[in-house]
């Protein structure tokens, strides 16, 4: 009989867990969309999927449903799935929960700044500049997440972190609109600015106010954007 204080057995090698086939077909197809090699509206064959991941049909199944839960993927009856295309109705919807989420992460990381935090997220700064020089939109995407991400994780708040977390895929859908707004990236970069000044303070009620303008700002360029036709895509409902 075993208890909770049980020795454990020597010369035992502990289990490593490893990702189910289904677990990395989702995160494969996930980075897909994410990254838009997947393209919004495209039809998603569960066939093409298959051959073109080496596994059987029946992970891609699995992979798809759990990416239409996460709002990444449209389900319709009788014609599959396609990659979900995000409405202006959307990005609204994402955008204001992302500023009041971020506000209060950004508010509690202030109050638990470091030198060493705030090194890191000055040098992430600075490759953000050359990112912006370079037009690189693909290291801007990258760095602003990871500037984000240190600045949640700070805050201490696990659910906070997880349900900014669970919005990070549709979020970088939408950071691949803004960042091609002529003027957008260097504004970004700017926003930045004051939201690290505000941290560098330790100021928690002007790194919220930063951080929520910084999410506000993006919210109201990619709607403008959006609603001038630009950058939209047919839906397979229409």
């Amino acid at each position: 009989m075993t208890g909770g204080n049980a020795e454990p057995i020597q010369g035992l090698p502990p289990v490593e867990v490893l990702p189910s086939l289904s677990d990395r077909v989702y995160a494969a197809l996930k980075q897909s969309i994410a990254d838009q090699r997947l393209k919004p509206g495209s039809k998603l064959s569960v066939p093409r999927l298959a051959a073109a991941l080496g596994v059987s049909r029946t992970p891609v199944k699995e992979a798809l449903e759990r990416l239409a839960q996460d709002g990444l993927v449209t389900m319709l009856p009788n014609r599959g799935a396609y990659v979900a295309i995000l409405r202006w109705e959307d990005v609204e919807e994402i955008y204001q929960m992302r500023e009041m989420l971020e506000g209060l992460a950004t508010r509690l990381a202030a109050a638990r700044m470091d030198d060493e935090l705030l090194a890191r997220l000055r040098d992430l700064l600075q490759q953000g500049e050359s990112a912006v020089r370079r037009r690189d939109i693909e290291a801007h995407i990258k760095i602003d997440l990871e500037f984000h991400r240190l600045i949640r994780a700070r805050g201490g708040n696990r659910r906070l972190v997880r349900a900014l977390d669970n919005l990070q895929d549709q979020i970088r859908i939408v950071f691949r609109t803004s960042a091609t707004i002529p003027g957008r990236m260097p504004r970004a970069l700017e926003e930045h600015r004051r939201i690290l000044a505000a941290l560098a303070a330790r100021d928690p009620e002007q790194a919220e106010r930063a951080a929520r303008d910084h999410v506000r700002l993006i919210r109201e360029a990619v709607l403008a954007h959006m609603r001038a036709g630009e950058g939209t895509e047919r839906s397979p409902t229409d």
